[in-house]
């Protein structure tokens, strides 16, 4: 993995060569930016910032964007195309990450999709920026992030959608009471338009990959009661395995040693030795091999369901802590 120096202090702009102009060399300031006190320098950070745009920040690469719908340049987005219900906040903690191209300084826009500034031949994406939430009233969410669709309709598709994204390195949503991912909790979009009947899905997606291939999640209650009824059915079927073993081995003891009436006086003949040898031997193999093993099965499934399917059970399939519709 590359990895860019902790503390670069390589470019500065001009703002904050100002902000260091005021500042004593001598300070603790000034030589180490220790203890929350000014950097010396910082890395340059340019914003082409719009005119309906609000901006505050520090020389330090963060900043909160007020403006309107706006993934790109200045004609990018809702924003750009003149529309107004487009409001958007743009939090960003680090921008760019990515400093330079070419060994120049990056002039950014809040960036989502590729952008190249031809002044400076810069070209930079949303990986570019540290972390950074945004908000818009109206949208292309997944086209801005570069997401693929899945199974939820995309924010234009069907009409116009609000979205907010979030991205980083590193994301922890945490609760200290729990955690809710809930769609449609409103009968109506925040456009007034009435939520269909169906239930919005939820997708997880790992890699951003195409998502051709996504599946339902299962029911775990409803896996157990289906592992249940099978572990069930196999345990019928080894008692009915080990009942024709049992009638195969009577036959064969009567077979092994039944006679015939003699044509000599109606005495009986005695048994066959081949007839007698074939039926012992099976019966021992059936005793000793094919009885054992189901027996020895009949107490494996038992094992398993409750390894498996029981709340107390080792190896219980169904997560204690999470649940899904």
């Amino acid at each position: 993995m590359t990895t860019k120096k902790v503390v670069n202090l390589t470019e500065t702009d001009p703002q904050t060569t100002r902000i260091n102009a005021g500042i004593k060399k001598s300070s603790a300031a000034f030589v180490s930016g220790l203890a929350g006190m000014h950097m010396p320098e910082h890395p340059k950070v340019n914003f082409d910032k719009a005119d309906a745009e609000h901006e505050i920040k520090n020389q330090y690469g963060s900043s909160i964007i007020l403006g309107r719908d706006r993934p790109a340049g200045t004609f990018s987005g809702f924003g750009g195309q003149g529309h107004t219900h487009c409001a958007s906040v743009d939090i960003v903690a680090g921008r760019p990450a990515i400093r330079l191209k070419n060994n120049e300084p990056c002039k950014t826009n809040p960036l989502f999709q590729p952008h190249v500034d031809d002044d400076i031949d810069a070209e930079l994406n949303f990986a570019s920026d540290g972390a950074r939430i945004y908000l818009s009233e109206k949208t292309m969410l997944e086209d801005n992030f570069g997401l693929v669709t899945g199974n939820i309709t995309r924010t234009y598709e069907e009409g116009l959608r609000s979205g907010i994204g979030i991205k980083a390195d590193l994301v922890a949503i945490m609760g200290q009471e729990g955690i809710k991912l809930v769609t449609r909790p409103d009968t109506h979009n925040s456009w007034g338009s009435e939520n269909n009947g169906s239930i919005p899905p939820i997708d997880f997606i790992a890699g951003n990959d195409k998502a051709d291939n996504l599946e339902p999640l299962v029911k775990g209650d409803r896996l157990v009661e289906c592992l249940k009824k099978i572990f069930t059915q196999l345990s019928i079927l080894e008692g009915d395995l080990i009942g024709v073993i049992n009638s195969i081995t009577t036959m064969n003891v009567a077979l092994a040693f039944h006679t015939h009436p003699s044509p000599f006086g109606g005495a009986p003949t005695g048994p066959s030795f081949e007839v007698m040898n074939e039926a012992t031997a099976c019966t021992v193999r059936l005793g000793t091999i094919s009885a054992k093993s189901c027996v020895s099965q009949t107490a494996n499934i038992a094992a398993a369901q409750h390894r498996y399917c029981n709340e107390n059970g080792r190896r219980y399939i169904n997560s204690r802590h999470v649940h899904t519709t």
